[in-house]
């Protein structure tokens, strides 16, 4: 008899430990400390590469950051300037510096992107597939960069499978062209 109550508190303490956890990753992850010098902005999503993510016409918040680059990580929505555009892009990052990139050919003219040896899908899960174009852009980089993605360089890709305006269009994003994280 003692051996079943002390095997139920012990399954009760192992519950109660994995909800404390769980609550506090939370707690932390939607308590993101912001610096001082973010500057948080609502703007209206143009477009529909994050969609169904993010929905054309949804209002997202962004913590706009000059100084520190509020941390990055992977799968965060970071806005981002590409060229000489007036608005930012929203896109997800999809690979971090020093991870290992590479395309994996799947028909006559389509690669999966690879990042860290396994094969990057999108919020639904489904794989990213890139054409020609995209091929080209990527490889560029990994030849370059010997399949690693270099310090201070960022992969952004949008929420559809077949592409969209990102890194397979534009290449790899400096650090310095990130302006800032979405906090929805």
């Amino acid at each position: 008899m003692r051996r079943g109550v002390f095997v139920t508190v012990i399954v009760g303490v192992a519950i109660v430990a994995v909800v404390a956890a769980v609550f506090w990753r939370s707690k932390n992850e939607a308590m993101e400390v912001l610096p001082p010098s973010a500057k948080i902005e609502t703007r209206i999503v143009r477009g529909q590469s994050l969609d169904p993510l993010i929905p054309e016409g949804a209002e997202v918040k962004i913590a706009f950051d000059s100084e520190s680059k509020v941390g990055i990580q992977k799968d965060d929505v970071v806005a981002v300037r590409i060229g000489n555009a007036e608005d930012p892009l929203i896109k997800i990052v999809r690979g971090m510096p020093g991870a290992k990139l590479a395309l994996k050919k799947v028909s006559e003219s389509t690669w999966n992107i690879l990042v860290d040896d396994k094969v990057v899908r999108n919020s639904e899960g489904k794989p990213y597939m890139v054409g020609d174009s995209g091929y080209r852009m990527l490889s560029l980089y990994i030849n370059d960069y010997k399949g690693v993605i270099p310090a201070n360089a960022y992969l952004l890709l949008g929420d559809r499978p077949s592409g969209s305006r990102d890194s397979t269009a534009f290449g790899l994003v400096d650090r310095s062209d990130i302006l800032g994280k979405v906090i929805r």
